[in-house]
């Protein structure tokens, strides 16, 4: 038994000798580390959630692409029979780009179609495997393929809303820029592939909108700057990533279509997370003409985490959840 433990002692420290050598060279030990701390979500259930759970359907893994091994979605469906196609939510999960996997977020998509619509939960290409913009390009393989199947699964393609959390938040604000704005669209090279009468919605929770805004936080020598910066070479692909275009190109806030949006309900918490930037940009969702609902809670009233619609434990919680199904309600007629 000694010599068992002797010998798991000894391969944990020469991992750990190996990913601190890594470490300087590679932004893989970085992102590594941090995929792990987002494993498993934060996701805390209702106390309905069995029922819930009993009125939907899931089709798991269906690949929508097969330009990597993540391009693969769940299909989340009520199981009451329809008097017609439903409306459809593509949602896209968080994780900083380069974690997060739909499982973490399958218990509030259930809650979602519970109410009556179809949910798309889809995982996309994590960096540093693949580099920006490959998540937000994956989205449009995954629209192509709910096109193909729209008739098999009953869903109403003329009914579609964007909706996701954190990073997922941020791509799917990027995905519906792109669908509206042209030049951007070919700026960024993402494919135009949903016209703009079609998306009813687009559900916004606690993204990041400035991303060149929010890394230029990260210029000290600190151990959080010293991740951060990794993550960002991660994801550009570039330890230069500073100097490129793609930070830019992902601020959203900076490329509002002059024609503004559909409707968007936007909400984030207040420590700890991006709380300003969401303000900001429901701001400038406004100014051009663009309906937006958001939900922000005063620190006074209650602390609120970044991601924490996930705690249906919450008042808060809850009450965005409720508000969230009643801007589906309202935007899908």
């Amino acid at each position: 038994m000694k010599t068992v433990f002797k010998w798991i002692a000894k391969a944990l420290s020469t991992g750990l000798s190996f990913v601190l050598l890594l470490w300087p060279f590679s932004p893989r030990p970085a992102c590594w580390f941090l995929r792990n701390v987002f494993r498993f979500g934060t996701y805390i259930r209702p106390k309905d959630y069995s029922t819930l759970r009993a009125r939907v359907k899931i089709t798991r893994s269906l690949r929508y692409a097969s330009s990597c091994q993540k391009c693969v979605l769940d299909v989340i469906s009520p199981v009451a029979p329809a008097t017609g196609p439903l409306p459809v939510v593509f949602w896209l999960h968080g994780g900083a780009y380069i974690g997060g996997d739909k499982a973490d977020v399958e218990g509030y998509c259930v809650q979602v179609a519970a109410q009556g619509y179809h949910v798309l939960n889809v995982n996309y290409p994590l960096a540093p495997e693949a580099n920006y913009p490959a998540g937000v390009r994956a989205v449009a393989d995954a629209c192509s393929f709910a096109a193909a199947r729209a008739d098999t699964l009953g869903l109403d393609l003329s009914r579609v809303y964007f909706a996701g959390d954190s990073a997922g938040a941020q791509m799917s604000a990027q995905f519906v820029t792109a669908q509206i704005d042209m030049q951007y669209a070919r700026d960024a090279q993402i494919p135009q592939i949903v016209p703009r009468e079609s998306i009813r919605g687009v559900g916004l929770f606690c993204g990041l909108y400035d991303v060149a805004a929010y890394a230029g936080n990260f210029d000290s020598h600190t151990p959080v700057s010293y991740v951060v910066k990794r993550i960002f070479w991660g994801v550009i692909g570039d330890a230069e990533w500073r100097h490129g275009p793609e930070l830019e190109e992902a601020s959203v806030l900076r490329h509002i279509p002059p024609c503004g949006f559909p409707p968007v309900f936007l909400t984030d918490g207040n420590i700890g997370t991006f709380t300003e930037q969401g303000m900001a940009y429901a701001d400038a969702l406004r100014a051009c003409g663009t309906p937006v609902e958001d939900t922000f809670y005063p620190r006074s009233v209650t602390l609120l985490p970044h991601e924490y619609q996930f705690n249906m434990r919450r008042a808060a919680a809850r009450d965005a959840f409720r508000l969230f199904i009643e801007f589906l309600e309202r935007t899908k007629k």
